[in-house]
């Protein structure tokens, strides 16, 4: 899978331990390890299923991206629903720090209406 923020990401295994490499910008750090890295430390430490909590949304206003990657974009989730937060890239803390919670934007979609639903990864 292809995800945008998300890159470099590596995981392996070297002398009987496992370990992750998580990209350096913020954005990506916190992409990754929620959608890979805890799903791993989850497995690995006995559980029998890795839950990655993921809820549908509707959104409050349209909402655009370039299409062709899954994007995991800040966002805020409440009772009225979700909410793109305006960031500069993922290297804009701020913006993570505003966000409970990440959209998710398919790759094949380009762009959201107000109303409609879309994917939404819950923070732990």
């Amino acid at each position: 899978m292809l995800i945008q923020p998300g890159q470099p990401l590596v995981f392996g295994r070297a002398k009987g331990r496992f370990f992750f490499g998580l990209p350096g910008n913020p954005a990506s750090t916190m992409a990754c390890f929620e959608v890979f890295a805890r799903a791993a430390v989850e497995l690995l430490g006995g559980m029998d299923e890795a839950a990655l909590p993921m809820t549908l949304a509707v959104l409050t206003e349209d909402f655009k991206h370039r299409a062709g990657l899954t994007r995991f974009l800040p966002a805020v989730l409440n009772e009225g629903g979700v909410t793109p937060v305006r960031w500069a890239g993922s290297g804009d803390i701020a913006a993570q720090a505003r966000a409970n919670c990440l959209m998710v934007a398919d790759p094949e979609r380009p762009e959201y209406r107000r109303g409609e639903t879309i994917r939404v990864l819950l923070r732990r």
